[in-house]
């Protein structure tokens, strides 16, 4: 597995992002080839909806760069689904107190550490072998 953003950014290192607000997977996937360690797909800003976004993420996969989701909001329902759809990171906006922090946390957590959706996506369905998904999605988002 790929080494994480946080873990890199734990060593010091640098890394390069690109910030994709054009709703096209072919746009994604053409930052992801660029050189980039990282593309992020803006939902807030952007014009896409969730379905594009999970195109231009799955997009993103076939890169060496990671993709990483702007949500539009800080909502449970959403923010399990960037996460459901691959996004290895989630931004979330609009965070105005700790209370919003929290409840950002608790929905990026799969059962038993809090409530989030445990659906997955068609691309997820593809790629897990088994259910222990479930106990190690966290590790590469948070570790």
């Amino acid at each position: 597995m790929t080494t994480s953003l946080k873990q890199r950014w734990a060593k010091g290192e640098v890394t390069l992002g690109a910030w994709c607000m054009i709703p096209e997977a072919l746009t994604a996937e053409a930052l992801g080839r660029a050189g980039f360690d990282w593309v992020l797909v803006d939902m807030q800003h952007g014009c896409m909806d969730y379905e594009m976004a999970l195109n231009m993420i799955r997009a993103i996969d076939l890169t060496p760069a990671l993709p990483v989701l702007r949500v539009p909001w800080n909502d449970p329902g959403i923010i399990g689904r960037a996460l459901d759809a691959g996004a290895l990171g989630v931004v979330i906006p609009m965070i105005q107190t700790a209370e919003d922090a929290k409840r950002a946390v608790e929905a990026g957590l799969y059962p038993p550490g809090a409530a989030a959706a445990s659906a997955l996506s068609a691309w997820a369905c593809a790629t897990v072998q088994d259910i222990s998904w479930k106990r190690t999605i966290a590790s590469p988002l948070f570790q």
